[in-house]
């Protein structure tokens, strides 16, 4: 098993409705650089939140513009963390066929402060 990791944010302005939210590789002034990764599979997904988020900033990891986390209905396919600052997720998601973009797309809900979400996506290639 040998695991690389790729580190990738997304800072969401104050007042990012989830009807137009914000992502990596974009072309917009708060964007940060998709993350290229190439055959393997996703082993861990550590999500993390800023401490004063207060459960009002929202993400999701994007491979290739579809959604792979979070994998469930929580809050319309979106995910916050509550002042978790961070959290060791689990999951096995191949990916295959060369480069691949994986993006964070996300709304913030918070009248007054921007936030920076980070993930750390590990991979065994």
């Amino acid at each position: 098993m040998t695991l690389q990791s790729y580190f990738i944010q997304l800072t969401i302005p104050a007042n990012t409705s989830q009807g137009s939210p914000v992502k990596t590789g974009s072309n917009n002034a708060n964007s940060q650089n998709s993350v290229f990764i190439t055959n393997g599979t996703i082993q861990y997904i550590y999500p993390v939140f800023p401490s004063g988020s207060n459960g009002l900033a929202f993400v999701q990891l994007l491979l290739n513009g579809a959604l792979v986390f979070p994998q469930s209905s929580n809050a319309g396919n979106y995910y916050t963390a509550n002042n978790t600052p961070s959290l060791q997720i689990p999951v096995t998601i191949g990916v295959s066929g060369g480069s691949s973009a994986l993006d964070l797309q996300g709304y913030n809900l918070d009248a007054t402060n921007a936030h920076t979400i980070s993930f750390l996506v590990v991979i065994d290639v």
